[in-house]
């Protein structure tokens, strides 16, 4: 996340990362190492974390995120909800806090926040931004920003950015719902440089 530094999450979902496969990342599904065990529900056994996070919509209509404010991340608990209300928000929470079992959305004061998407159209349009062919490399890194109600998108060069950026803005994809940042080179934690992920 961009707002609340990820060492929470990391510490509540060990493996969880931007690299997440024996090379690098795993670009065709989100957050793999995040994946729960659901012993009660062999249906349940293969969700994600965004999968989880994309059910909460079909509870709680609207809902587009969260980040924690504070130092280090141990404020309010932020929702973005397309339309905000401390219902709809407390609601979230208690979904939140079955997902990462922890206390730390229990205990937190909830504020609603307004968002301009929802959590299961950012979820879309990140496979659609994904499978978009760039003729400069391809694209490095992507998650949903949970904390912007954002996508994010890494490239290697301008070149890939500016490429990138011209066919999201000739998709279905508006363009305010990406981030896009020049990452470099990504190399994995054996210092060999990634494989690049073209669509």
């Amino acid at each position: 996340m961009r707002v609340l530094p990820l060492l929470f999450l990391l510490v509540a979902l060990p493996g969880c990362g931007a690299i997440a496969d024996d090379e690098c990342f795993n670009p065709p599904s989100s957050r793999p190492a995040a994946t729960r065990a659901h012993p009660e529900s062999p249906a349940l056994a293969t969700m994600t974390l965004d999968d989880e996070l994309v059910a909460i919509v079909e509870t709680v209509p609207g809902f587009g995120g969260f980040y924690f404010g504070g130092l280090n991340g141990t404020g309010n608990l932020h929702i973005y909800l397309l339309e905000p209300d401390q219902q709809a928000a407390e609601a979230a929470r208690g979904l939140l806090a079955g997902i990462f079992d922890s206390a730390v959305f229990t205990n937190a004061r909830v504020v609603p926040v307004q968002g301009q998407y929802d959590y299961r159209q950012l979820y879309d349009w990140r496979d659609i931004v994904s499978g978009l062919a760039t003729p400069h490399g391809g694209w490095t890194t992507r998650d949903i920003d949970e904390s912007q109600n954002r996508l994010i998108f890494g490239v290697e060069t301008q070149a890939a950015l500016d490429a990138l950026k011209s066919q999201i803005e000739a998709s279905s994809v508006p363009i305010d719902a990406v981030l896009l940042e020049i990452t470099g080179p990504i190399t994995n934690y054996l210092g060999s440089e990634c494989t690049r992920f073209e669509g």
